[in-house]
């Protein structure tokens, strides 16, 4: 058969050896189509050499010796969200990227045991402090994990507690404090 030929067959088939998808074909996409070609697996030989399935993609293991993983690669812009199994629910507890706020979101608590860059430039500064904001720290004491650097304002709607006393050389414009200091 060739061109646009197809053979059909109407019950199972079984394939004692080796399937050949375009085995006599050059460098081109191949295909495996489902209930009436409405789903697909596709070998995208001829732009990035992957494969890509229509629908979605259940595996019991999956691992990867990529270098990323991409959700939504090919667009358009939208949300994406990798699932984890708790509580008897596949998709009880997620990673998302909510697209139209431009966020990631985290069903439940987020444990970093590293320091932690916000708005720092490319993300890739090695600070060994926590990182809120793109301002630059004055202080050399700010130096190690347990130290915070905020480069504009810090509102506390509640306690906030110091280990120690607080100094007037400590602070670079302003403290105000509505009710009373205890140190």
């Amino acid at each position: 058969m060739t061109g646009e030929d197809m053979f059909v067959i109407s019950d199972d088939l079984e394939v004692a050896d080796n399937l050949y998808v375009g085995g006599n074909s050059g460098a081109d996409d191949d295909y495996i189509y489902f209930d009436a070609a409405a789903e697909y697996i596709r070998y995208d030989e001829v732009t990035n050499n992957r494969f890509d399935v229509s629908g979605w993609l259940q595996a019991e293991n999956l691992s990867t010796s990529a270098t990323w993983i991409a959700c939504n690669y090919d667009g358009p812009d939208g949300d994406c969200a990798i699932d984890f199994y708790e509580d008897g629910v596949w998709w009880s507890e997620q990673l998302r990227w909510d697209d139209s706020s431009d966020a990631f979101n985290f069903t439940d608590a987020l444990n970093v045991a590293e320091s932690i860059l916000v708005a720092n430039g490319d993300g890739n500064t090695p600070n060994a402090w926590s990182h809120f904001g793109t301002g630059t720290k004055d202080r050399a004491d700010i130096a190690d994990g347990n130290d915070v650097y905020i480069s504009d304002d810090l509102e506390i709607d509640g306690q906030g507690w110091a280990a120690s006393g607080f100094g007037t050389g400590d602070y670079a414009e302003n403290m105000v404090v509505r009710g009373t200091v205890e140190y």
